[in-house]
């Protein structure tokens, strides 16, 4: 998974799956029914949207069921998020959570 950061400036997030991670229509089920996470596909990417009434917390959950859902062994065969990805999707949600905890 990758994100622009520097690019960031809404409650939108649209991001890319990279080569080996679950197909996309089965990361998006998993993320629903798994975990009540709705996102939704667009063009290429999953976009997921925050409200107002979204918390630190809710965003932390989503965090949180992304990275379990682009880590199940089922749906794809490496396992594992990026790490540098993973680093950059941490720092975008704690940024975004500034003046909401």
């Amino acid at each position: 998974m990758s994100i622009n950061l520097d690019s960031v400036e809404t409650n939108i997030i649209i991001f890319q799956l990279k080569a080996g991670a679950p197909d996309k229509a089965i990361f998006l089920r998993n993320l629903r029914e798994r975990h009540g996470v709705l996102m939704s596909g667009f063009l290429k990417g999953v976009r997921a949207v925050t409200h107002f009434d979204v918390t630190a917390e809710d965003c932390k959950y989503a965090l949180l069921a992304v990275e379990e859902c682009l880590q199940l062994g089922e749906v794809h065969s490496n396992g594992e998020m990026n790490g540098k990805a993973k680093q950059e999707l941490h720092q975008h949600v704690n940024g975004s959570l500034k003046g909401y905890e």
